[in-house]
């Protein structure tokens, strides 16, 4: 279920940090075909805390075109939000509001751990974009009841569209995963797949690179990033 997914996922965001977990950590990685011709240079940031998580996919294509995927948790409110935004387009934003009664993250883990039927419970889906706003529930969006689904390809543009679909290929990979409780609702729903046909690789930092995006490095990251390869080795930076 679609809550299993978030919960899980924010779970593993906010573990796996080697960097204090409040910090903003950033990776860069490039997705690549299987004969390693190059299909997008990606930018991962993330942070979290008990209360509040965040996680940012700057993605640019080898053709130019560029790709913010920007999500926010919010563990008090349990409201779930991902803004889509293609080029320097107004961005189509998702908002899920999930069931249960935990204020922070380790207290919403432990709730659905306690109560499985919460997974069970409808989660409230709000599309926004163009102006134009679309409210159903994951219940009726996985049945495609009452048109929900063309309604929703009404509210982005068909270069959005077209922007969204390739990216099935490689959300579905760990650190592009938090993207996947929202991206159906853009994606006419395909879902986060990992594509026998891609791979994906760390590799050095790019501050330019998120710069062009309106996100450059602060002074620490900057460090970090001077410093490597570190004993032949990238990472987080």
């Amino acid at each position: 279920m679609l809550k299993r997914i978030i919960f899980v996922l924010s779970f593993i965001a906010a573990s796996a940090l080697a960097i204090p977990p409040e910090a903003e950590i950033r990776t860069h990685y490039l997705i690549a075909s299987r004969d390693h011709t190059p299909l997008y240079s990606v930018t991962t940031i993330t942070s979290a805390t008990e209360v509040l998580g965040s996680e940012t996919y700057l993605i640019q294509s080898t053709a130019g075109q560029r790709i913010v995927v920007d999500i926010r948790r919010n563990y008090a409110s349990h409201l779930f939000t991902a803004d889509y935004a293609v080029n320097d387009a107004k961005p189509v934003r998702v908002t899920l509001q999930l069931p249960g009664r935990g204020s922070t993250r380790s207290e919403s883990l432990s709730e659905y751990r306690q109560h499985p039927e919460l997974r069970d419970q409808d989660v409230a889906v709000t599309l926004e974009g163009n102006g134009r706003i679309l409210k159903t529930g994951e219940k009726e969006w996985n049945a495609a009841a009452a048109g929900v689904r063309d309604q929703a390809k009404s509210i982005a543009s068909s270069e959005f569209a077209a922007a969204m679909k390739p990216l099935s290929n490689f959300l579905g990979f760990a650190p592009f995963g938090g993207a996947c409780s929202t991206y159906q609702f853009v994606a006419d729903g395909a879902k986060c797949g990992m594509s026998l046909s891609v791979i994906f690789a760390t590799v050095r930092p790019d501050c330019d690179f998120d710069a062009k995006f309106g996100k450059p490095c602060d002074s620490t990251q900057l460090a970090r990033a001077k410093q490597q390869p570190k004993d032949r080795k990238v990472g987080s930076y």
